[in-house]
This record gives C-alpha cells, structure tokens and sequence, in this order.
C-alpha cells in the first residue's frame, strides 16, 4: 500500500512510530506497507482513522484524501512545518484512534482544564482587597 509509506512519510514517523499507535508489530505494519499483507477491514478502519483519510484513499481508489467539513480548519501537523511538538504529534495520533465517544470525553477534559486555567489568571489580575 504506497500510500501508507506517502502518510507515514508527510508526518515524519517511523514504522515503530505507526505501530505502536496501533497496537500491531512494527513488522505487520512494515507488510501492509510494502503490500506483503493486506490489512482487515478493522484495521483498515484504523489506518484511514489515524492518518484522517478515507479508505478509498488509503486503497488507491481516490486522489482525495478525506473531504473536510466546510468550517473545519486544515491540521497541519508535519514535523517540518513545526506547529507540533512531539507531544502535540502523539496527543493528535492517540485522539484519532479514539472512538468518537473517546474523543468527546477528551474534549471536554480539555475545555475543563482550559477554564480552570482561565479562572486561575483571572484570579491573579485581580485588583487586591
């Protein structure tokens, strides 16, 4: 599957990097990328989910990778481009391998932990009484 290597690449991991995030060896993702293997329609599901395109696309069906909803910014998350930092890269990697469940549930968390820390600053601007 070229595709693979061509996302694999774009995001600048490793083989152990994608397997890793997905719970198989590094050797069975080395087959599905070099077409030794073909990957289960779940793992498929998983693949197209952790690099953001469809199936069609990972299979070679389509030039276009995923359509993105029309008020969805484009995430940029190239090690080159460096917007991400390491951690940014596995936070977003591990988010797209949650359940749509999951992700809301981080989401959430996220918002939480963003107004706690609002309330925290706005607590130190705070003219003293």
């Amino acid at each position: 599957m070229i595709r693979l290597r061509e996302l694999r690449e774009k995001l600048d991991l490793s083989q152990t990097d994608v397997a890793q995030a997905l719970y198989i060896s590094r050797q069975i993702y080395n087959f599905y990328e070099n077409g030794r293997r073909s990957p289960k329609p779940d793992m498929l599901i998983k693949l197209a989910d952790f690099y953001n395109v469809s199936i069609d696309y990972l299979l070679d069906h389509t030039v276009i990778a995923k359509q993105k909803k029309v008020d969805e910014p484009p995430l940029e998350v190239s090690s080159t481009s460096k917007l991400c930092t390491t951690d940014e890269h596995t936070l977003i990697k591990n988010f797209r391998l949650l359940s749509p469940d999951g992700q809301e549930r981080i989401l959430h968390q996220c918002e939480y932990e963003v107004s706690l820390l609002n309330q925290e600053k706005h607590a130190e601007e705070a003219p003293a009484g």
